[in-house]
């Protein structure tokens, strides 16, 4: 995949109001297989924005004790609690209320610790019955909706932000087939 070819050090002085800091720079050079190059410039900007999404992904699966190689397996079990989930929620909801949730929650940013309580999607979708009246133009049973939402889990309440995301990611997207889920 790469071969490290040689390591230099640069030393760069600064100075502050109070003191003199020195700073150590080490470059370098890595070759990487075309196949490498081809994948990091595919997905990302360049070669050296790939390199330190990386490095980025890898610092914060070690702040969260997770090794580099369990990140792989941690998706993973990720990807299969959402596929259950989401075959647990067929059937649970009606066309209309697949069309409001995924009116209410387009363009939301949910955050990980956010996205798998109740009671925050029960506050997304009663906001927006109380701010803009969006369950009684969709003629929405605001209760029956509620008491829906109160007795998923959480993997499934995920799994409801997860299909709303990935319906307004698709550029192809039709709401009256997607609703018929």
């Amino acid at each position: 995949m790469c071969n490290i070819v040689y390591q230099t050090i640069h030393n760069k002085q600064f100075k502050n109001k109070k003191n003199t800091i020195m700073e150590t720079k080490k470059s370098t050079s890595i070759y990487f297989s075309d196949e490498s190059i081809a994948f990091l410039r595919l997905k990302f900007k360049n070669v050296s924005a790939g390199i330190n999404e990386a490095i980025g992904i890898i610092k914060e699966a070690d702040a969260l004790g997770i090794s580099a190689k369990e990140i792989i397996e941690q998706i993973k079990i990720l990807q299969q609690i959402r596929k259950i989930s989401l075959k647990e929620l067929r059937g649970v909801f009606k066309e209309n209320e697949w069309k409001f949730l995924a009116d209410v929650l387009k363009d939301k940013i949910i955050t990980s610790e956010f996205r798998c309580l109740q009671s925050g999607l029960i506050a997304e979708i009663e906001e927006s019955e109380h701010f803009y009246g969006k369950a009684s133009k969709m003629k929405i049973d605001l209760k029956e909706i509620t008491e829906k939402i109160e007795i998923l889990t959480g993997a499934e309440i995920d799994a409801i932000y997860f299909r709303v995301e990935q319906f307004w990611g698709d550029k192809n997207r039709n709401i009256d087939d997607w609703c018929r889920w």
